[in-house]
């Protein structure tokens, strides 16, 4: 394979010592054809090297330069380095020639040297993307070459030869780090139970299975089968994800994993014996996300399910899905838990919180979260009897994070106070307040703030989105005793990622 020199983007790389406060060293790769100067703004691409990669460089003297040196006088060991960095930092595909290439076969069809250096570097290669434009072949090539090093497997079988595709890579199950699978057929689900279902994966921690909505049987939850997948053991186990209920799966080593994410993908309800059959025997559970689902209603025989360890749940309802957290919240005990999430869609989704705010129990020693300390609720329509029903159950709340005041009386409410009167302010332990990212009413939310600090329950911290906060008047809130903090572009996707659930795919 020849590539013509604009496309040789990995083919001049060049170390540079750039003066930064923190003296951080950079890697400068671009592409030739657009320029001969590589400290030309337009021609280049900066990625920053990371600190344990940086001792790699000192021990080998080729920093710092006074002028750019190219990356074939680099040693060995340190171009490899380099190959991995561009590896993690470039584009999945690179479409060059008519041809979709990834970034490790561009690198290893430059020259003989960096031919020999890549194909040796199996971790160059132990990332393995399936889907119907990959080859049995290429998979075949790319598992030969990655040897023993940890794999990343994505396989999505739109299209594909499930059987002759996890023929080829069952085998290399010992060396699995990171599995991930999605059709829209469950016999290709069942294609998986059958070859990785009694198989051991000791170097599993993440494992992601999306089937399709409807099973063998559509009206019969119960008699579709029960796929077991890497049965033979994963103790090293920490992330999982199932969406979709074609076909039902059983867990491998449950009492490992830290961070579950289902995801229902199905508007029929889930029986409760069998959600609560899911969380069973998942003694090390801390984070649990539950996207577009509906539990069935439980039974007088049925029992809440103990997580002890759960410090973290998220319980979603968007798109077209409807989603009954009242009836969730109520099947889990988890005394430890410190974070809730009620994410809904104001246009597509629902969140309902029947029918944990008709069995109210506030006595301490009752509480269903007795840890609580953060609540969220994002795109909810809840009306004020809701949150005063929150506040309720959840009493212990000491941060409340808001994406819309609505009602426009929410902040009266959180300041609701007449000293004549034998009436407990919303949330007495609150004492951090995120709305975002609409601007509150300014005289209601100071005469919200003024009120609390008469209760003796002061809001000390105040969170908006920065572009309001430069609108505010600062001194009004530094006489009220408020910290006033902005949030960042860079909060607010992190915070999209966290309401998605995406960020623990």
């Amino acid at each position: 394979m020849s590539l013509n020199p604009t496309n040789k983007a990995f083919i001049t790389c060049h170390l540079l010592t750039t003066q930064y406060p923190t003296e951080s060293k950079f890697i400068c790769v671009y592409d030739p054809g657009s320029s001969a100067d590589p400290s030309h703004s337009r021609s280049r691409r900066v990625l920053p090297w990371k600190n344990k990669d940086m001792d790699l460089i000192h021990s080998h003297q080729v920093i710092p330069y006074t002028r750019p040196r190219t990356i074939s006088a680099l040693p060995h060991e340190l171009l490899a380095q380099v190959f991995l960095f561009c590896k993690a930092m470039s584009p999945p595909i690179y479409e060059i020639e008519g041809r979709e290439l990834h970034a490790e076969e561009i690198i290893s069809h430059v020259s003989s040297l960096w031919r020999s250096i890549a194909i040796g570097l199996s971790a160059l290669w132990a990332t393995i993307h399936v889907d119907r434009r990959v080859t049995r072949a290429r998979v075949l090539r790319y598992l030969e070459r990655s040897r023993s090093h940890p794999l990343i497997i994505s396989l999505e079988l739109y299209g594909v030869d499930t059987s002759a595709m996890c023929k080829v890579i069952a085998p290399h199950s010992h060396h699995i780090q990171h599995f991930q699978a999605e059709s829209d057929m469950w016999t290709d689900m069942l294609t998986l139970g059958t070859f990785f279902g009694e198989l051991s994966a000791p170097l599993l921690e993440y494992l992601s299975i999306v089937s399709p909505f409807e099973g063998p049987s559509r009206d019969n939850r119960s008699e579709r089968p029960t796929m077991p997948m890497f049965s033979g053991g994963a103790p090293s186990l920490k992330r999982a994800q199932f969406a979709g209920m074609g076909v039902k799966f059983r867990w491998p080593s449950p009492a490992t994993i830290k961070t579950l994410h289902l995801h229902e993908l199905d508007a029929r309800p889930i029986c409760y014996s069998r959600f609560t059959g899911t969380l069973l025997g998942m003694a090390s559970l801390v984070s649990l996300t539950i996207s577009d689902s509906i539990i069935s209603a439980w039974s007088e025989d049925d029992t809440a399910i103990s997580i002890p360890t759960l410090k973290s749940l998220r319980i979603i309802g968007h798109g077209r899905f409807f989603t009954n957290a009242g009836e969730i919240l109520i099947s889990i005990s988890a005394p430890s838990l410190e974070c809730l999430s009620l994410v809904g869609d104001s246009q597509h989704g629902e969140i309902n919180l029947e029918p944990l705010l008709d069995e109210q129990d506030d006595s301490d020693e009752n509480l269903r979260f007795p840890a609580l300390h953060s609540l969220t609720c994002i795109g909810v329509t809840f009306g004020i009897d809701d949150y005063v029903s929150l506040a309720t159950a959840f009493p212990t709340v000491t941060r409340l994070a808001l994406s819309q005041l609505s009602p426009k009386s929410l902040l009266d409410a959180l300041g609701s106070y007449e000293p004549d009167e034998d009436m407990e302010i919303l949330w007495p332990h609150l004492h951090t307040l995120t709305i975002f990212p609409t601007a509150p009413d300014n005289q209601r939310l100071r005469t919200m703030i003024s009120n609390r600090r008469k209760a003796k329950v002061p809001l000390q911290r105040l969170r908006l989105r920065s572009s309001v906060l430069s609108r505010l008047n600062e001194k009004d809130w530094v006489s009220a005793r408020v910290v006033l903090e902005g949030l960042t572009n860079q909060w607010m996707d992190d915070w999209d990622e966290h309401c998605s659930g995406t960020d623990v795919l």
